[in-house]
């Protein structure tokens, strides 16, 4: 590694917020989503951890990224949870896995596999977007017959899983209809999952026994891992390339947005938009050097930011932390996103390929 960027996972955290998500969700089924390279934090390196730590079931969104997990000897259920198409129904046989049926087109596709697969139906209640409408699963029901496959699983997916504390909110709603749907149809027996990581914390005792597929908890981001304790599972890191003096008067970086009003020192970093550090935070965002708050200043470039270290002691090749932890350094993931005019889903999805993830497997 050339370029001393990099995203640290640290995968006792995971391990840890996976151990205390498994005991809110109890018996359930349980499948961690490890969609968009695991929320940043690589698919199969946190794959790996995850059926080490007992889990059976994953899920994805798109079918490459089901395959790569089974490229890469990766055994365990991996749930699809996208729209297939008919000419992909085959490598789902071929690959072994299980697809979340969305529409009544994809089980007519179904019905051209010779092979025995399990298959997930996913219905739709209140997000008008993927699944079964209510009106349709009489015939998906019987359609299904037609078809080589096997109903393992059903599921739906919730607008607003951190309402569901509160019986009276539309999400509520939905999951009692969900319920309700499970009992005339005899799904019970079968895999039945509703409850993202919001809704798992919010629903207490997990009240219908409906199976949980944790996202961004897991990985120990957002308001509801902070209240349950969760560890953030990544650090990511840079390194300062260059310090520079600027007189009054100079600008910095592109647009001149930026312009000294006395002698700076600033220090430029290894890391730009092009790895996934948001260019909204350009002028206002803030990096960490030696446990010391340094300012963005200027616009954030492809390749690079600019910091003033103008009151910190910085030399070349200091550790620089972007968001998480390094050392006694913390950068709130969520604070950052909140500064940035979005959500710390996109920041962690964002982060590109040509940063290596670094896996950590000691205690902090």
């Amino acid at each position: 590694m050339y370029r001393d960027t990099y995203a640290e996972i640290k995968l006792s955290h995971l391990d840890y917020n996976i151990k205390k998500l498994q005991v809110l969700a109890g018996d359930c089924f349980f499948c961690p989503m490890v969609k968009a390279n695991a929320y940043g934090h690589g698919a199969v390196g946190v794959a790996k951890r995850l059926k080490s730590l007992g889990v059976q079931s994953v899920g994805v969104a798109l079918l490459e990224e089901a395959i790569e997990l089974r490229e890469q000897s990766i055994d365990l259920n991996i749930l699809h949870f996208g729209p297939i198409k008919e000419n992909q129904v085959s490598l789902i046989a071929e690959h072994k896995i299980t697809p979340v049926i969305t529409s009544l087109e994809e089980i007519d596709f179904l019905k051209h596999l010779k092979e025995k697969i399990d298959i997930h139906l996913k219905i739709d209640i209140e997000m008008n977007r993927l699944g079964i409408k209510l009106c349709q699963i009489e015939l998906a029901l019987t359609k299904l017959k037609e078809t080589s496959a096997s109903l393992a699983g059903v599921c739906t997916h919730l607008a607003m899983g951190e309402t569901l504390s509160d019986e009276s909110s539309s999400s509520s709603q939905s999951l009692k209809k969900f319920k309700s749907l499970s009992d005339k149809h005899g799904w019970q027996n079968m895999d039945l999952h509703s409850l993202n990581s919001e809704g798992l914390m919010s629903l207490k005792d997990n009240t219908y026994s409906f199976g949980v597929r944790p996202g961004l908890a897991m990985y120990g981001v957002g308001e509801f891992a902070k209240k349950l304790g969760l560890k953030p599972v990544m650090n990511f890191v840079s390194e300062v390339a260059l310090i520079k003096e600027v007189s009054k008067g100079e600008p910095v970086s592109y647009g001149k947005t930026w312009v000294a009003d006395e002698s700076k020192t600033i220090a430029i970093v290894s890391v730009g938009y092009a790895d996934g550090y948001p260019w909204a935070l350009s002028n206002k965002g803030f990096v960490k050097i030696n446990e010391k708050k340094a300012k963005i200043i200027g616009r954030v470039c492809m390749d690079y930011i600019i910091v003033d270290i103008t009151s910190v002691s910085v030399n070349i090749g200091d550790k620089v932390l972007l968001w998480g932890q390094l050392k006694n350094d913390e950068i709130s993931l969520h604070d950052l996103a909140d500064k940035a005019g979005t959500v710390a889903y996109e920041l962690l999805t964002g982060i590109s390929q040509r940063v290596p993830r670094k896996y950590i497997n000691g205690l902090s």
